[in-house]
């Protein structure tokens, strides 16, 4: 209870640890000068009177007088017997069952102490025991049954449970959860051979069980019995063919053969029939089978007995094609064939047929019905060849037919072709030749501009041939033909093969090119130089040039005049590097690079009536330096010094003289096409026939020299006299013309 000090009400107060009554804090502040021992009040109290083992009690010092404060000192007894600390908590001890707790407190200031114990409280109880079992199965898992018959069982435990069913048949059980009974209904064996399915016990403190696996097998109990079965007919023989049905089948079985002479024989499951060609002797059985049959399966022993087959009569054998082809027929003619007999035929060069070439053939109905089989045979090598044939039905031969004999003597040489040559007799036509040492077959031509033979399929067929032609022949010796329908100015080869009677093929013959004439109608127009500074041409600035490694010069040119002294045709440049084509004091034709290249002709230029084509084509940087002069490769002392670029920005561009007007040209030219940073392969006789054709005669490069590449080059000159020192190339006008050309005439 509260304690009063004056008229001052005031609860507990703890000092340090110890509770004291709240009363004297206030109350030492007002009566500090009259102490007083500690004297109860209230009896201290026990928060739980009832305990129970594990309880955690809390203890209340009561109310208390006295001044200063006491502090207060706790004391636990079990009965009289002191149990705990100095605490106002206790927990509740096994040993304290059946005895009553109570706390006794000691109340201590500076003036006295004094105690006072609470009341006890009821004798102490153990705690309750929690039941963490789980309940057992005690009945067995493993039950079985007749089908068609209800099942009942009950499950046990060893304690009150409550039962749960599970797993994949759970919903053919009905179980009483309470009682463990479960009944399972009827179960056909033929449809469900077993019940699987599970049971759990669980206990009233919510403990379950393990789930146990329980199994009830459904026993088979047969309910149906065979009857005897019949086959008609029940004889076969082997190789003829069989078919036969069966009676007294039970609905719903299954039927199979047995046996040694069932081979080559089957039975149709669903309506019973046997049916094939027996290929063995022996006894057939068929084998009948059923569920919950009391007899399954059964086997009807020999319904079908299958006797061998007679020998097969011997066939003829007759060789009906000659001595040359090495490639042969045979008839063989049959005596009363069936289908599926095998006819072998043996081919050997020995009589007594040592390791012979086999053929074999299985008869079908058409062969039956004609009596005879047709074979041909790979080819055969010369010489002498028997062949032989028998007849096999069922594993049963027949006798060997009679030997049939033949010498073989076919040609297997094939022709010799030689001397392959095409020459042109216009611009259209050529007269090819060979020559071949076989009198027979036939001789193939083939005209192309590829020098690469076609297939012999192809050349005999003549696809994509200029010209193609086949002839018999019946002598040997040279053989000619006439090619028509050519192209101007085009290199042709032609190729040759003969094919003999016995159908060998000669290798391909290939002739060397030849080159059909020139189309007429181009010519050029040459423009006379008269060897004076007069008449020469010069640019310091044509537009276009390039610093390259390559160009390519071509030009139609005579020499009037002059001969041992030198002569510009071309000047170019004003660096090193720069282009010079003249004609030399010796009277050769030489071109260079200064301090790059150089070539000089190994054919001399004179004066007189003669035209002359120069070629010329260079890439240092390939190291090539090609000059042909007409159509021949006249290169010599061709040299490269330096692979780096040549100036031909054609700052400065003379033609017929030198840049200072000197070393005139005394001559014609015609056509002139100069174009730097391009090169061709002279050695190629296409590149060389962009500017000269087979003839040696000139090309038409076009109104502006775009023919030979598809675009204008940097300078071209052509035409007409008055006209033809005009640019008709891309590098613009000459800025120095110098006098009135004269006319050279034409050239073609």
């Amino acid at each position: 209870m509260p304690l009063y000090v004056g008229s001052a009400s005031v609860t507990a107060l703890y000092v340090g640890s110890q509770a004291v009554s709240s009363a004297y804090a206030g109350a030492a502040a007002a009566y500090s000068s009259t102490p007083a021992a500690p004297a109860n009040v209230s009896v201290p109290t026990i928060d739980d009177t009832t305990p129970t083992v594990g309880d955690v009690l809390t203890a209340s010092p009561g109310a208390w007088s006295g001044s200063p404060a006491p502090i207060f000192a706790y004391q636990w007894k079990r009965g009289a017997t002191n149990v705990g600390t100095d605490s106002p908590n206790y927990t509740v001890l096994a040993g304290d069952v059946g005895s009553t707790l109570t706390v006794m407190v000691t109340a201590t200031n500076a003036s006295g102490s004094a105690s006072a114990t609470s009341a006890a409280t009821s004798a102490v109880v153990a705690a309750p025991v929690v039941d963490t079992t789980p309940p057992t199965i005690t009945s067995t898992n493993a039950h079985s049954v007749n089908e068609n018959a209800v099942y009942n069982a009950t499950a046990t435990a060893n304690e009150t449970v409550t039962w749960a069913k599970g797993g994949t048949d759970a919903g053919l059980v009905t179980l009483n959860t309470s009682t463990g009974a479960w009944s399972v209904a009827a179960q056909d064996r033929e449809s469900r051979a077993s019940v699987v399915f599970t049971l759990t016990a669980t206990d009233t403190a919510g403990n379950a069980s393990s789930p146990q696996t329980v199994t009830l097998t459904i026993n088979n109990v047969l309910e149906n019995t065979l009857a005897a079965l019949s086959l008609s007919p029940n004889t076969a023989t082997v190789g003829v063919a069989y078919s036969g049905t069966l009676t007294g089948r039970t609905a719903g079985s299954t039927l199979s053969l047995s046996g040694t002479g069932a081979a080559g024989l089957s039975i149709n499951n669903t309506t019973g029939a046997v049916t094939g060609t027996p290929t063995t002797a022996g006894a057939v059985n068929v084998v009948e089978t059923i569920a919950d049959a009391t007899n399954s399966p059964r086997t009807s022993s020999g319904a079908i007995t299958v006797t061998a087959a007679s020998a097969p009569t011997a066939p003829v054998v007759t060789w009906s094609t000659g001595p040359s082809d090495n490639t042969p027929e045979f008839d063989i003619d049959l005596t009363s064939p069936q289908v599926g007999d095998v006819v072998t035929l043996e081919i050997s060069a020995s009589n007594t047929f040592t390791s012979p070439t086999t053929y074999t053939d299985t008869l079908d109905s058409g062969e039956v019905a004609a009596g005879e089989v047709i074979v041909t045979i790979a080819a055969l090598a010369n010489g002498t060849w028997y062949a032989r044939a028998k007849v096999t039905r069922a594993s049963v031969d027949s006798a060997w037919s009679n030997t049939a004999s033949q010498t073989i003597a076919v040609d297997t040489t094939a022709p010799t072709l030689s001397s392959p040559t095409g020459t042109q007799t216009g611009q259209t036509t050529a007269t090819l030749g060979v020559t071949t040492n076989e009198a027979n077959g036939t001789l193939y031509s083939f005209v192309s501009t590829s020098a690469t033979p076609p297939s012999a399929a192809t050349l005999k067929a003549g696809t994509g041939a200029a010209f193609a032609n086949n002839q018999a022949i019946t002598t040997t010796g040279a053989k000619t033909a006439s090619a028509t329908g050519l192209t101007a100015s085009t290199g042709y080869y032609v190729h040759w093969l003969h094919r003999d009677a016995a159908g060998n093929e000669s290798t391909i013959a290939t002739s060397a090119q030849f080159t059909t004439a020139a189309a007429s109608g181009y010519a050029t127009q040459l423009v006379r130089f008269s060897g004076t500074d007069t008449d020469t041409i010069g640019d310091a600035a044509l537009s276009g040039g390039a610093s390259t490694t390559k160009f390519t010069l071509s030009f139609w040119f005579r020499k009037n005049g002059g001969d041992g002294a030198e002569q510009i045709i071309h000047w170019e440049g004003s660096s090193t590097g720069n282009v010079i084509v003249r004609i030399s004091p010796t009277n050769n034709l030489q071109a260079y690079g200064v301090g790059r290249w150089e070539v000089t002709s190994s054919s001399t230029i004179l004066a007189g009536s003669t035209v002359y084509h120069a070629l010329l084509s260079v890439d240092v940087a390939a190291a090539s330096v090609q000059l042909y002069i007409n159509d021949v490769n006249v290169a010599t002392n061709n040299n490269i010094y330096n692979t780096a670029a040549m100036d031909l920005l054609n700052n400065q561009f003379f033609l017929a003289s030198d840049n200072g007007g000197a070393f005139q040209f005394n001559g014609d030219l015609g056509d002139y096409w100069y174009n730097p940073d391009t090169w061709f392969d002279l050695s190629a006789a296409s590149n060389r026939r962009k500017f000269i054709d087979v003839s040696g005669k000139p090309v038409d490069l076009g109104a502006a020299g775009a023919t030979p590449t598809g675009s204008s080059p940097l300078v071209f000159l052509s035409g007409p006299v008055a006209s033809w020192p005009t640019n008709k190339g891309t590098g613009g006008g000459f800025d120095s013309v110098f006098g009135t050309r004269g006319d050279g005439g034409t050239y073609s």
